[in-house]
């Protein structure tokens, strides 16, 4: 599935990934794209801080 990340400089990125993919797989995404370290990224979904081990389909992300 598709997803969107808006950066803080005001990019929106599209990002391939599945239901099972973590945050850190997504922010390892971002890494190769943008090259910003994966630990220095923090994700946020609304007002939560999303977690490196927390699933897309578990925050109910889908498509």
């Amino acid at each position: 599935m598709q997803i969107f990340v808006l950066s803080v400089g005001g990019d929106t990125l599209a990002l391939e990934v599945a239901p099972t993919s973590t945050i850190r797989d997504v922010k390892e995404q971002l890494q190769a794209r943008q090259g910003i370290e994966a630990d220095d990224q923090r994700l946020c979904f609304g007002l939560h801080a999303l977690e490196d081990d927390e699933t897309l389909g578990e925050l109910g992300v889908e498509e």
